[in-house]
């Protein structure tokens, strides 16, 4: 019982003592080797400004390896939100650390405001593998543009998986009004057996003429 009490007494105190540290403070907590150290760090970033703090977790974030953490800063960052917040995430949609970029597209998922301005720009991407990302993010967006946005990728981009990624969420978004874009598919991959039999599908769910 004797070293229970100590060991609670030493929370106590370590929690008294954080409760005044500065942002520096905490910023150099935020990349201590202690997992603990870090989320006390990011639950005490939450709490304050300065104008590095956007920068500061950001870079806590490109080298935080502990998915608790990774999370725990994730959603510091959706709180607060805005434009520079959505900014700064969106370039970790190219990271190879699946569960980083898994926890990204869930965050965007929640920020469909901020993220109305940003699509085009996504879906102009490059690397088809982040405009795959983009429609991934309008799965759970709720934002009326989604429809469009997908059609505009049926319509207008060249590579097959975005494509047909965009096509199977327009299925559960889309209108019979889209019916003439998604038969475009058709037009442009003619010798792809498996988006004629996807366009047929999609078709029939949104009420289209066969």
């Amino acid at each position: 019982m004797a070293l229970i009490k100590v060991k609670e007494t030493h929370i106590e105190a370590r929690d008294t003592a954080t409760a005044t540290l500065s942002f520096r403070d905490y910023e150099q907590l935020l990349f201590s080797d202690l997992v603990d150290d870090r989320r006390l760090a990011v639950r005490g970033l939450a709490e304050l400004d300065d104008d590095t703090w956007l920068d500061v977790m950001i870079a806590a974030i490109k080298v935080e390896k502990d998915a608790g953490v990774q999370d725990l800063i994730l959603q510091t960052l959706r709180a607060r939100g805005g434009n520079d917040v959505v900014d700064a995430l969106i370039g970790f949609l190219a990271s190879e650390d699946a569960h980083l970029r898994n926890s990204v597209i869930d965050v965007l998922q929640q920020m469909p405001k901020e993220m109305e301005s940003h699509m085009a720009s996504l879906l102009a991407n490059d690397d088809p593998d982040v405009r795959i990302f983009a429609i991934n993010i309008m799965a759970s967006l709720q934002h009326p543009s989604v429809p469009k946005w997908l059609e505009t990728v049926i319509v207008h981009d060249k590579h097959l998986n975005v494509c047909m990624t965009a096509l199977d969420l327009l299925a559960e978004t889309g209108e019979k009004s889209m019916c003439a874009s998604i038969n475009m598919l058709l037009t442009r991959y003619p010798d792809e057996p498996y988006v004629a039999f996807s366009v047929a599908q999609v078709k029939k769910r949104l009420g289209c003429p066969l």
